[in-house]
């Protein structure tokens, strides 16, 4: 939501190829520091030596990559749906199968890309497809529920009461909206991995 706002008022359009990008590099940015900034936290709360930040900055970098795709392909899949007339339930869903296969392919490739450089991150095998695979369908119910923070489905949208994003609110407001939103959308498909 933070770069959709820099985007937009760098004179972007939701419909233009600069916002999808500019917004799926923010994406990255933002998982690549969340990552690194919360092994650094648990690290110094826990005091294991084990967790080196440098190898933690390594996979956050790959991660964030996939979050390039996975944040880049939203708005155009949103638009997509939105212009062919798929209702919201439908919608969501169909987003966050999309963002579910654009993380993953983004994973496998990072991981092809940056295993022969960075010792941090592991090269693709079998264990982590699957492991892979589970992370990125949670990323697909975040980038899922982060459509309930589009109010412009009006009644339609069962979530918007709780999570929509209204015009009146600042900029701020709106991206701790959004990030409340992606953290219940993630939280609950990884909730519902982990009783499976």
């Amino acid at each position: 939501q933070t770069a959709a706002y820099f985007a937009e008022n760098a004179g972007m359009e939701a419909t233009d190829l600069s916002f999808y990008l500019s917004t799926g590099v923010g994406d990255g940015i933002g998982v690549c520091a969340g990552h690194t900034l919360y092994m650094a936290a648990k690290k110094s709360i826990t005091g294991r030596d084990d967790i080196d930040i440098g190898r933690e900055l390594q996979v956050g970098t790959m991660l964030g990559s996939a979050a390039v795709c996975s944040g880049g392909i939203w708005q155009p899949t949103v638009n997509a749906l939105q212009g062919a007339g798929w209702d919201f339930t439908n919608a969501v869903i169909a987003t966050g199968g999309v963002a579910t296969l654009a993380f993953f392919t983004g994973l496998r490739l990072t991981r092809f890309a940056y295993s022969p450089i960075m010792d941090g991150v592991e090269e693709a095998t079998y264990a982590n497809l699957k492991a892979d695979a589970a992370l990125s369908v949670a990323v697909g119910g975040a980038a899922g529920c982060f459509l309930g923070t589009d109010v412009s489905y009006g009644a339609a949208n069962w979530m918007g009461s709780a999570i929509g994003i209204q015009d009146t609110y600042s900029p701020l407001l709106s991206s701790a909206v959004a990030g409340t939103s992606t953290m219940l959308g993630f939280g609950v498909v990884q909730t519902g991995q982990n009783v499976v």
